[in-house]
């Protein structure tokens, strides 16, 4: 199980040779100078939670660009533009939090491409779409 962000698109792919039970996206973020907090939006309509996900099968999460404030040029510090984006100019680490749960009926949760942990408990519901 992989996720990733490319440009405006949040993308989980199953890599595993097994189907997965169900799959949840629950937020997609990013950091600014090492601190998670920079929350991504995405389309309302899209859907967040899947079953019987087939090994290979992939969902895809549209990410939606807003403002930012101004753009400043790092070096001189003066105005460029508008800092439009799914995350501000200088966000890294853009990443989804995602939990599924495996053939086996065990819930594992991974954030970004940090390898999975398991969850004992329930699934989290999708983290509603930040304002």
């Amino acid at each position: 199980m992989v996720s990733g962000i490319d440009g405006n698109r949040g993308e989980v792919v199953n890599h595993s040779s097994e189907p997965l039970l169900e799959l949840r996206i629950i937020r997609a973020d990013a950091e600014i100078d090492g601190q998670t907090g920079v929350a991504v939006r995405w389309s309302e309509e899209d859907q967040r939670i899947f079953r019987n996900v087939a090994a290979g099968q992939s969902h895809h999460l549209e990410l939606l660009e807003q403002g930012w404030g101004p753009l400043l040029d790092p070096v001189h510090g003066y105005e460029v533009g508008p800092d439009m984006g799914i995350t501000p100019y200088n966000a890294t680490n853009h990443r989804l939090t995602i939990q599924f749960m495996d053939v086996a009926g065990l819930r594992w949760q991974r954030v970004g491409l940090e390898p999975p942990t398991r969850i004992l408990g329930e699934f989290a519901d999708p983290a509603p779409n930040p304002e």
